[in-house]
């Protein structure tokens, strides 16, 4: 094998980006940004196949991972897929805040799409299908 790819076996290069995390520590592991600005590594075998780690998805609502598991059915494996038809399906449906044109955070996003799931579901086959 090369050189780079070795770097990433051993954990000295982040193994979506390429980008270099620190020592090697014998497996394959990824940065994860973390709320506060600062970085960790994570281990590739600690996330689930949805992209997140097995922390993050312990405190997800009910409701999220239900989202997150049918846009994974359909074929929207990255979490920035998934992400763009959360926002296309905010902003036709109008789910914007009170008085305003922002869209809302993310947890309140998934819990105003869930409200409408079955709504969610049939827009979310007509993209698919096009």
């Amino acid at each position: 094998m090369g050189d780079i790819t070795d770097l990433i076996l051993d954990g000295v290069l982040d193994y979506e980006t390429g980008e270099y995390i620190g020592s090697a520590c014998g497996y394959p592991r990824t940065i994860k940004k973390l709320k506060n600005g600062e970085r960790k590594g994570i281990p590739k075998y600690l996330m689930n196949k949805y992209g997140y780690d097995y922390d993050d998805w312990s405190r997800m609502k009910p409701c999220t991972k239900e989202i997150i598991k049918f846009l994974y059915s359909k074929g929207y494996t990255t979490v920035l897929q998934r992400q763009d038809i959360i926002d296309k399906f905010s902003i036709d449906n109008k789910l914007f805040k009170e008085n305003s044109s922002k869209l809302p955070r993310n947890s309140r996003k998934y819990s105003l799409i869930y409200e409408k799931f079955n709504e969610f579901k049939i827009y979310v086959e007509q993209l698919t299908n096009k």
